[in-house]
């Protein structure tokens, strides 16, 4: 009796934490500008921020930083009757795949399954059921991460439009071994054919980091 409440419980668990892990990803943080780069041209806000480590950790369950990629929020308020575009291109930094950081977000599915398969078969056969249950739920809460990870950053080769009276907010992941606290972030405007260049600085964030 007490093996099924244990695979029960953790049953339980391992499907929260799937639900818990999406719902937090889809989300952004606020940014506060008192300590965030924050700048105004031409009826543009241009805010961006590092994260640190304890940051990343809190919001994507894992400390990025340590693993090789600082994470930058970015978000740029279109205040005027124009149509702006952002691409990697005009962000002078060495960005991550987005596709490479939700790998490293992914539950460890394979070692789940293992290891509770197998202690199930020796403490509580039935609980198999579960196991197989919570392997599949983790299986396709790796699929949503994917996908939230590569909605909510800028990608390779992505134009994204930005529309008059507007706002976009979305990451970067800036391999950490090329990163630089100064770089330049350009947009297009459609409509003007013009090039509005921002001289970020986010240099104390990261600095800081733990």
């Amino acid at each position: 009796m007490k093996s099924k409440f244990i695979f029960l419980t953790l049953f339980i668990l391992s499907v929260s934490g799937c639900v818990d892990k999406i719902n937090q990803l889809n989300r952004f943080p606020e940014i506060n500008i008192a300590d965030s780069f924050y700048q105004i041209q031409d009826d543009i806000a241009l805010t961006a921020r590092a994260f640190s480590s304890q940051e990343s950790k809190s919001h994507f369950g894992v400390d990025l930083i340590s693993k090789g990629y600082i994470p930058i929020q970015l978000r740029i308020e279109n205040r005027s009757p124009d149509t702006y575009i952002i691409r990697p291109s005009y962000i002078e930094l060495a960005i991550a795949e987005p596709s490479k950081i939700a790998k490293l977000l992914h539950w460890d599915t394979y070692w789940w399954v293992t290891t509770a398969g197998c202690l199930s078969l020796l403490f509580w056969w039935p609980a198999t059921f579960y196991v197989g249950q919570s392997g599949y739920d983790m299986y396709r809460t790796n699929k949503n991460i994917n996908e939230c990870i590569n909605y909510n950053s800028i990608c390779e080769n992505q134009a994204i439009e930005i529309p008059p009276y507007d706002v976009l907010n979305k990451f970067i992941f800036v391999t950490r071994s090329e990163f630089t606290s100064r770089f330049r972030i350009k947009l297009f405007n459609i409509d003007q054919k013009l090039l509005l260049t921002f001289n970020v600085n986010v240099f104390g964030h990261v600095k800081n980091s733990p």
